[in-house]
């Protein structure tokens, strides 16, 4: 089980273990695989402009958050996690393209995504736009056209991604990961990633005059907002009866960077 985890341990210099470190990185090569040659797949018979555009973000150095949190989700769970790589990339292809139009000037005006330039600086407003609605279409293709799980799964997953992009979710500023507890211990690791410690790859102090952010609420509210949140997820996955273990050893790793 996900024991209670105190963030301002890992931020002080706790440690996390070479195995997670290492199975991550597998995932993590297996996926970005995937993803060239799911995205060159759906570049078929667009502009050379546009599939540029969904490559250049979309295969951008990135951690593969969600789509290692479905895998590592399946391990917990005794399953099969190979079958759920399709679901992972298109999860990715969802999270890409919001990051797209966050950064678009009409949003936060951002210049930098994930170390280098952001989308519509490179390719344009119009063209990043398009390529973000192409890569959002994309991802319930991938999941509808993944064989390897059964029909009633995929519509199931393509409602549920669906219902998490629409106004219940993502379009409302409200995306999920794991679970909600996860998905606010991001959003709080995020604003604290905001003062620019460490290096983020993006933008810092780009949120300074946004209410709730670091700037406003101080940085120690932040961090016990973060412990609450991550404890929370332990809960969860204890009332989940699961066995965690997988999941805790990956959600520890990616708040171990504060340190």
């Amino acid at each position: 089980m996900m024991a209670t985890v105190d963030p301002i341990t890992l931020l002080a210099g706790g440690s996390v273990g070479p195995d997670i470190e290492a199975l991550s990185g597998r995932w993590r090569a297996s996926i970005d695989a995937r993803l060239e040659r799911l995205v060159e797949a759906g570049g078929e018979g667009c502009c050379n402009r546009l599939a540029s555009a969904m490559r250049y973000s979309l295969l951008s150095p990135g951690k593969r958050v969600r789509p290692l949190l479905a895998i590592f989700t399946a391990l917990d769970f005794d399953r099969d996690p190979g079958r759920l790589v399709d679901f992972g990339c298109a999860l990715e292809m969802v999270h890409c393209a919001s990051l797209m139009l966050d950064d678009l000037p009409s949003m936060d005006n951002a210049r930098m995504r994930r170390g280098r330039s952001a989308c519509h600086l490179e390719f344009g407003e119009a063209t990043t736009t398009l390529a973000a609605i192409a890569l959002l279409n994309q991802a319930y293709g991938v999941i509808a056209r993944c064989d390897v799980l059964p029909e009633t799964v995929r519509i199931g997953l393509v409602s549920r991604l669906a219902h998490a992009v629409g106004t219940a979710g993502l379009a409302s500023g409200q995306s999920r990961d794991l679970t909600e507890h996860v998905g606010q211990a991001f959003q709080a690791a995020d604003d604290l990633l905001d003062l620019g410690r460490p290096a983020t790859g993006k933008d810092s102090n780009a949120d300074r005059a946004k209410a709730g952010s670091i700037h406003d609420v101080g940085e120690a509210a932040l961090r016990q907002r973060l412990t609450s949140e991550i404890n929370g997820a332990g809960s969860v996955l204890r009332a989940m009866s699961v066995d965690g273990g997988t999941l805790d050893a990956y959600i520890r790793s990616l708040f171990a960077r504060f340190h």
